[in-house]
């Protein structure tokens, strides 16, 4: 199952566990991306069961994002990684 990177407008299918394409997650601050690892939990892409500390995770990196002018997803598709 794949799913479009979470950086606005990428059009690039990434496998359902993984957040970004690999361009834009290194474009994305490490201390940001150490945070998605921390709370991420093989298997919730599955079930669903995401914590409420991954959902912050994505949360500040949609706000890093904004703030560098790039448009945030919609919140209908930040509702589709969780």
């Amino acid at each position: 199952m794949t799913r479009p990177c979470f950086w606005p407008h990428c059009k690039i299918a990434v496998p359902a566990a993984m957040l970004m394409c690999r361009k834009h997650w290194f474009t994305t601050p490490k201390h940001l991306r150490d945070d998605v690892w921390e709370h991420y939990r093989p298997g919730q892409e599955h079930d669903g069961k995401h914590s409420a500390g991954y959902t912050a995770a994505l949360a500040e990196i949609a706000q890093w994002i904004h703030k560098r002018n790039a448009p945030r997803k919609p919140p209908e598709q930040l509702e589709l990684l969780l």
